[in-house]
């Protein structure tokens, strides 16, 4: 995840919605800039975009597991990347999920323990020597 793609989520956790007008003066990034992260998160399947009918514009809305996870106010944006990487393969051990997210592998575990025992996101089972992890069903597309 990119710091704009962050940048653009921490904003969208403190609103309901907001127009991709008001994300890019907020933000300070050009217009084309927001066009293109909320094509990239939209995508990805965290954000949401809303044309009411008759308008031209539209509303950018974070998706509810989204909010879940960044509803807490020390979220990380390493937590981000692993639900992300767990959405698109839906099961992994650790040595992939550190390949996948680039989050080293002892900073991976420590943030791995939160996501299991105090955020109830992922859970781990052991398959032989490795531990597979994977997001509980409400979070999964």
């Amino acid at each position: 995840m990119s710091s704009q793609e962050i940048k653009i989520i921490r904003l969208l956790s403190k609103r309901d919605c907001l127009k991709p007008t008001d994300i890019a003066s907020k933000t300070n990034f050009p217009k084309a800039t927001v066009s293109f992260y909320m094509g990239r998160l939209e995508t990805r399947g965290l954000i949401r975009r809303e044309k009411e009918e008759g308008k031209k514009t539209y509303d950018v809305r974070l998706k509810d597991w989204v909010k879940t996870v960044v509803g807490d106010i020390e979220w990380d944006e390493r937590w981000m990347r692993i639900i992300l990487a767990l959405r698109e393969e839906d099961k992994l051990n650790c040595k992939e999920l550190s390949k996948r997210t680039r989050i080293g592998r002892g900073a991976l575990h420590r943030v791995l323990d939160t996501l299991e025992d105090e955020k109830k996101i992922i859970q781990g089972y052991r398959h032989g020597i490795s531990t597979i992890y994977e997001l509980w069903p409400h979070y999964k597309k």
